[in-house]
């Protein structure tokens, strides 16, 4: 069997987590990095990619995928909720998952934080 070879465009110390965290899984999995953007010039070992929002800043992605999409991905983990800032491309090839409700718990935290504030006045004492 293969190892498993993940291609993160995520920072380096993210992706130090990563590979902490499957060394007791997978002990043989490497996490490469990779620069945020469109994915380009893959290694064909590279089964994952986690992939940063590319349509950022006003930079827009080109409408055709780069030459030799999608490598040998098997797998697209966007860190985004939504996919708003990727090319339309992106979707064409390997299944692609997105973190819908990685924040949730949060979001609703910090709601119920500024309904009490604003219940007992915290901003006004």
């Amino acid at each position: 069997m293969n190892p498993l070879v993940i291609a993160s465009q995520l920072d380096a110390d993210f992706n130090e987590v990563i590979r902490q965290r499957l060394a007791y899984t997978h002990p043989d999995a490497q996490v490469i990095d990779v620069p945020s953007g469109v994915p380009s010039d893959l290694p064909t070992e590279v089964s994952i990619l986690l992939a940063r929002p590319i349509n950022v800043r006003g930079y827009v992605a080109p409408d055709t995928p780069p030459p030799g999409w999608p490598y040998g991905l098997k797998w697209v983990q966007v860190v985004s909720s939504g996919i708003d800032f990727y090319p339309k491309w992106l979707f064409n090839g390997p299944p692609v998952s997105t973190s819908r409700g990685s924040a949730a718990e949060n979001i609703a935290e910090f709601a119920l934080a500024a309904i009490f504030a604003a219940a007992k006045r915290l901003p006004h004492i």
